[in-house]
């Protein structure tokens, strides 16, 4: 095969696993043609030479093909093509903006649905809107049966409100609705969102696209996995609050030009409003004055280390004198200071919902389980 470089596509950059690459590029050339029936394949040498990868890396794709019957080998002849009618049905563009424990684990979830019947290119963006853009312009010449993403950015220009103590003029709803003209309730994510709108609208089929996380009203009835953050928040803070009792003050941290979403503080000043918390909002716990009876709702996983430090520097015990309440579960968080609090969205399942919907081509607006597990901190 003199012109597999333009079958084989070998990104140094990629979160792909340069085996899972090979695959990909050989199960999409295979579907759309540009591979046919008993066409040669390169040697495991000349793949590894060409992209300067090891031999292990080549022969492990070779042999994924070979055990879905996609590809077989004849000693002395080398690979070929033996069935050009697999069951891929997708090809994803997958978008995430990082690859933390919790989204590994959404991403596993959606991966081991797709593995034998979709390729995956799994790319990151870090929370940047530039290369947001860059990778779905990238994407446009690939042919992509489904563009599956998430939208978080960091906006620079975000200035945080210092003081949420007092919140005027706030209807506390009887059970949960959503609070409008709150005054902490902007969306600043990129100019409202209405910049990502406006460039999904046009380089995007949006029949194509499954949002994670953050549905986009914006965009029409769009398919996706969604987290109702004001909501979730809200109502995981109602399960805890026979716990939460023995407190009179709950902070939560909310790191500056953070990429989450501010329905979360929102949320969380209706519940401590309804149920009599005194509370407040902070960027961090470095220069914090620390009291007793007070809980933390932690939700950056590299804040969770420095609020436990600034706890026992100050001799109080968590869980009796400090509480905690921490943002996605890691297996870290049942072990650490004798387990974590943690309220989730559930991963695996926002994963699943979302492989779901590529594998049956449906377009479903979902809405993923937010999960409350108790342990010792609290």
């Amino acid at each position: 095969m003199e012109n597999f470089k333009d079958i084989i596509s070998i990104n140094d950059y990629s979160r792909v696993r340069k085996h899972k690459q090979i695959v990909n590029s050989v199960m999409s050339a295979t579907t759309i043609g540009s591979l046919k029936l008993n066409d040669k394949l390169p040697s495991v040498n000349k793949l590894a030479v060409e992209y300067d990868i090891s031999r292990d890396t080549v022969v492990k794709a070779y042999a994924f093909l070979k055990e879905h019957n996609i590809i077989d080998s004849v000693p002395g002849k080398g690979y070929y093509v033996k069935s050009v009618k697999n069951d891929l049905k997708a090809k994803v563009f997958l978008l995430i903006h990082k690859l933390s424990p919790s989204q590994k684990r959404n991403y596993d979830a959606f991966s081991s649905i797709l593995t034998e019947f979709a390729t995956i290119d799994l790319y990151i963006y870090q929370n940047d809107f530039a290369q947001f853009k860059k990778h779905i312009l990238n994407s446009k010449s690939k042919d992509y049966t489904h563009y599956v993403m998430n939208t978080h950015f960091v906006d620079e220009d975000h200035d945080v409100v210092e003081d949420y103590d007092v919140v005027e003029d706030y209807d506390v709803v009887e059970d949960y609705d959503v609070v409008e003209d709150h005054d902490v309730v902007e969306d600043h994510d990129v100019d409202d969102d209405h910049d990502v709108v406006a460039f999904l609208k046009k380089e995007i089929q949006l029949e194509k696209l499954i949002l994670l996380d953050k549905k986009m009203d914006q965009l029409g009835t769009i398919a996706g996995v969604y987290q109702d953050f004001e909501k979730d928040i809200f109502l995981a803070l109602v399960e805890l609050n026979p716990l939460s009792k023995k407190y009179n003050t709950i902070k939560l941290v909310f790191p500056k030009n953070s990429c989450l979403p501010n329905e979360i503080k929102t949320g969380f000043l209706n519940f401590c409003t309804k149920y009599g918390y005194e509370s407040s909002i902070i960027e961090d716990t470095d220069n914090e004055k620390m009291k007793k009876h007070t809980v933390y709702i932690n939700l950056e996983e590299e804040d969770l280390v420095s609020l436990i430090k600034q706890i026992k520097s100050n001799d109080f015990v968590i869980g009796k004198d400090i509480g905690i309440i921490s943002y996605n579960d890691t297996p870290l968080k049942e072990v650490l200071v004798d387990g974590i609090t943690v309220i989730s969205t559930d991963f695996d399942k926002l994963g699943e919902h979302a492989a779901n919907m590529v594998l049956k081509n449906e377009r479903e607006q979902i809405s993923n389980p937010f999960n409350v597990i108790v342990r010792k901190s609290l």
